[in-house]
């Protein structure tokens, strides 16, 4: 029932305001009336929101970069640069790194699986 009330309202208005009086609506005769201050409202809120929205805007970057401490980016991992795990030293003559084995296989028992291991030896010896 509820439903049914606004609904029949609607059509009746609808109906009445469809009305023809000498060759336009009840509806036109009205909007034209009224028009001018529909827009000098419509100016108004729109001008209104922006305004709000701006101001939201400014005070939050405010309140954002204030409480925000600046971070500088840095590298706090070790895993960066691969002389941390190799040592190298050049061998005369032909400039190639010798490879500290003994620090390879502790470094790839800590953190490799056994077939990594097998991998990164092949591939050490590959190199050499």
């Amino acid at each position: 029932m509820s439903l049914i009330k606004p609904i029949f309202y609607f059509a009746l208005s609808y109906f009445v305001l469809s009305f023809e009086i000498s060759g336009r609506t009840l509806f036109d005769r009205i909007d034209s009336r009224v028009a001018p201050y529909t827009e000098g409202a419509q100016t108004f809120v729109i001008k209104k929101t922006k305004q709000t929205w701006d101001y939201l805007v400014s005070t939050s970057s405010k309140l954002i970069g204030k409480t925000i401490p600046e971070q500088r980016d840095r590298i706090t991992s070790g895993l960066s640069s691969p002389k941390r795990f190799f040592e190298t030293k050049q061998v005369e003559g032909d400039g190639s790194p010798d490879l500290d084995q003994n620090k390879i296989e502790k470094i790839s028992h800590e953190t490799y699986t056994e077939n990594e291991r097998k991998l990164l030896r092949k591939i050490l010896e590959d190199a050499q």
